[in-house]
C-alpha cells in the first residue's frame, strides 16, 4: 500500500508540474514549448488511466491501484479545468457591416482556385475587408487575389517576397484607408499593411504566420512573438490575424504584449484550429486574433469557421468594431 501511495503522490507531482509550467519561463525551453499545448490530450490522458485502472482494481480485488485511478483523475481534471477555463466554444459569427471584418485561412498548398472556392461564401457572408493566408506567398497569393477579384470581391493584395503571408484587402478598405505595405517585418514572420494615418477605423493590419516552436526553431518562435509584441506597443490601432503556431499556453497569458487575444475574450481561447483531421476537442489553437489597446476584444467578434475544406487549418473569422473602445 505504502507503494502505492508513494506512486499516487509523484504522478500528482509530476502532473501538476507540467500543468504549470505555462506559468513560467520553462513554457519558451525547447519541447517543453511544444508540451504546454496539447491541455486536451492530457486530460484525456488522466482520465482514460483513471477509469482504465480503477476498473482493473474492481474487477481484481486490488484497491490498493485506486489510489493511482484517483491520482491519474486529479491530474486529467486539472488539465481538463484549463481547457474549460480558457473556452472551447467556436465563437459567434460576425453581424455584416458591424465593423472591419476579417477571414483569416492558413490554406498550405491548396491552389489559388479551391482557395477563392473557400473564402467567397465567408467573405460574403461576413462582409469581409480584410483576407490574411499565412502559408500563401506573394506568387500565390496573387493568384488568389486575382480569382477573388473574377468572383466579385474588388481586392488589393499585399506580401513581401520576404513574407509566406498574403494580405488582401477589399479595394475600398485600401482606398480609404491609404494603405500600402510596410516591409519590415522579420524573413517569414509575416506582412504588415499601414494607413495613411492610423485610427479605429483604418488599424495597422498584420497577417503573420509565426515560426512552429520546434527544438530546431524555438528560438525564431521567440523572435517572432517579441516582434509581434514590439508591432502592439508601437500601434494602439492595430488587428493581428494568422497562424500564431501559440497556443494560450505558450504565450503565458491571453495576448502578446498589449494585444488583447479576442478568441479568450469570448469563450473560445482554447477551440482547435488545427489539425483538421482530428475531432476540434483533440486539436490545438494556433491560429489567433489579438487587438491593440485602442480595442476592447469583448467589443469584437471571433469564429472559428468549420465548414472550411482543403486544408489542415480551419478558417477563423473575426471583426473589429470601427469606434475602438466603447463602441
Amino acid at each position: 500500500m505504502r507503494g502505492r501511495i508513494v506512486a499516487g503522490v509523484g504522478i500528482v507531482g509530476v502532473g501538476v508540474a507540467l500543468w504549470a509550467v505555462p506559468y513560467t519561463p520553462m513554457r519558451e525551453l525547447p519541447i517543453l514549448s511544444s508540451l504546454v499545448a496539447v491541455d486536451a490530450e492530457m486530460a484525456t490522458l488522466g482520465i482514460v488511466v483513471a477509469i482504465v485502472v480503477a476498473l482493473f482494481s474492481v474487477r481484481h480485488g486490488r484497491r490498493g491501484w485506486l489510489i493511482l485511478a484517483v491520482a491519474s483523475g486529479l491530474v486529467g481534471v486539472l488539465f481538463g479545468a484549463r481547457c474549460l477555463t480558457q473556452g472551447l466554444s467556436d465563437g459567434s459569427a460576425p453581424v455584416p457591416g458591424d465593423g472591419i471584418a476579417f477571414v483569416s485561412w492558413n490554406a498550405g498548398d491548396a491552389d489559388a482556385g479551391t482557395i477563392a472556392e473557400q473564402l467567397i461564401p465567408r467573405i460574403e457572408r461576413a462582409d469581409a475587408a480584410v483576407v490574411v493566408l499565412p502559408e500563401t506567398g506573394w506568387l500565390a497569393g496573387a493568384s488568389v487575389a486575382e480569382e477573388l477579384a473574377r468572383r466579385g470581391f474588388a481586392n488589393v493584395a499585399f506580401a513581401p517576397e520576404s513574407s509566406t503571408t498574403t494580405v488582401i484587402l477589399s479595394a475600398s478598405l485600401a482606398e480609404s484607408g491609404g494603405y500600402s505595405l510596410d516591409d519590415s517585418a522579420p524573413p517569414w514572420a509575416g506582412t504588415v499593411v499601414r494607413p495613411d494615418n492610423a485610427a479605429a477605423a483604418n488599424p495597422v493590419i498584420v497577417g503573420v504566420h509565426v515560426q512552429q516552436p520546434a527544438v530546431a526553431s524555438v528560438d525564431t518562435w521567440k523572435m517572432h512573438l517579441r516582434w509581434i509584441r514590439a508591432m502592439c506597443a508601437e500601434e494602439r490601432y492595430i488587428g493581428v490575424i494568422g497562424d500564431f503556431n501559440s497556443t494560450v499556453n505558450s504565450l503565458g497569458s491571453a495576448g502578446v504584449g498589449t494585444c488583447a487575444d479576442v478568441a479568450s475574450a469570448h469563450g473560445a481561447g482554447a477551440a482547435a484550429t488545427w489539425p483538421t483531421l482530428l475531432p476540434p476537442l483533440f486539436g490545438i489553437a494556433i491560429d489567433r486574433f489579438m487587438l491593440g489597446d485602442g480595442y476592447r476584444a469583448a467589443d469584437a467578434t471571433y469564429l472559428v469557421d468549420r465548414s472550411v475544406r482543403g486544408s489542415d487549418h480551419w478558417a477563423i473569422v473575426g471583426t473589429i468594431p470601427c469606434g475602438g473602445r466603447g463602441s
